[in-house]
C-alpha cells in the first residue's frame, strides 16, 4: 500500500496492509519523502516500510552527481534504523538495467532490502532486465512493475511470465502494481496468483493521491487476496 504520511500509515496498518510503500508527490511519479516523515512513520506502525528512493520525477536515467545524491540519501536512510528497506532503480541511456548504480547503491543499504521499482517497465527488454536484476537478488527481494504497459490489467500474460521467470531464476518476487482496484483486483489475482500486489489510488477517497486513505476500502482490498 502507497502511504506518504504518518495518517495514512496508521490507516493502512489497521486495514490489513501487509507492508507500506512510503513517498511523496505521487502525482509526479513519486518522490522521495522527508528524513522527518520516515522517521514518523517508522515509529508509528510496525508492518515492513519500503520507501521510495527518486529524486525527482521523469526519467530513471542518472548523471553521476546524481547517483551520489541517491547514495547518500540511502546512507541517510540506512543510519535511521527501523526501514524495512528502500524502493529503487536507474537505467543506462540505452534503455537497460543499470549494473554501476546498483553497486553504488547496495554496499550503502546496511541490510536494507531492495525493490526495484517501476524502471523496468521502460527497459529495452523486461525480461532481460529481470535476469540482470536476479544477479542482485542477495539484495533485491521484490520487483515493482506492471509488465511494460501503463496498466498492470493490460499485462497479464508478461506478468505471468515474468512470475515464472522469477520461480525458475529463484528470484525477487514480483510485484504487480499500476491501475489495480477493488473492481479488478479479483480478477488480476485469479490469474496471476501474485504475492503481493501495490496498491495506489484505489484506497482513497475519489482515487486521488490527493485524498486519504479509506479504512473500509483498506480493508475490502486486502481481503480480496486472502
Amino acid at each position: 500500500m502507497v502511504v506518504l504520511n504518518e495518517t495514512d500509515a496508521q490507516v493502512a496498518e489497521e486495514g490489513g496492509a501487509s507492508r507500506l510503500a512510503l513517498a511523496t508527490s505521487m502525482n509526479e511519479g513519486g518522490r522521495t519523502p522527508d528524513i522527518g516523515v520516515i522517521e514518523s512513520v517508522i515509529n508509528t506502525v510496525g508492518v515492513p516500510v519500503r520507501v521510495m528512493i527518486r529524486p525527482s520525477g521523469g526519467s530513471f536515467t542518472y548523471c553521476d552527481k546524481e547517483q551520489v545524491k541517491i547514495a547518500q540519501t540511502v546512507k541517510e536512510i540506512a543510519e535511521l534504523g527501523g526501514v524495512d528497506g528502500i524502493v529503487v532503480g536507474a537505467l543506462t541511456s540505452s534503455g537497460h538495467v543499470d549494473r554501476a548504480f546498483l553497486e553504488k547503491i547496495i554496499p550503502v543499504t546496511k541490510g536494507m532490502k531492495l525493490t526495484f521499482n517501476r524502471a523496468i517497465d521502460n527497459t529495452v527488454d523486461i525480461h532481460e532486465a529481470y535476469d540482470t536484476i536476479c544477479d542482485y537478488k542477495e539484495f533485491v527481494t521484490h520487483v515493482l512493475t506492471s509488465g511494460g504497459r501503463p496498466k498492470a490489467e493490460d499485462a497479464l500474460l508478461v506478468l505471468r511470465e515474468m512470475m515464472a521467470q522469477s520461480w525458475e531464476r529463484r528470484g525477487p518476487v514480483i510485484m504487480p502494481c499500476s491501475g489495480i482496484t477493488g473492481d479488478n483486483l479479483a480478477y488480476i489475482h485469479q490469474f496471476l496468483y501474485a504475492k503481493y500486489y501495490q496498491i495506489g489510488t484505489a484506497a482513497r477517497v475519489d482515487r486521488s493521491f490527493n485524498q486519504p486513505l479509506e479504512l473500509e476500502q483498506v480493508q475490502q482490498l486486502s481481503a480480496l487476496c486472502e
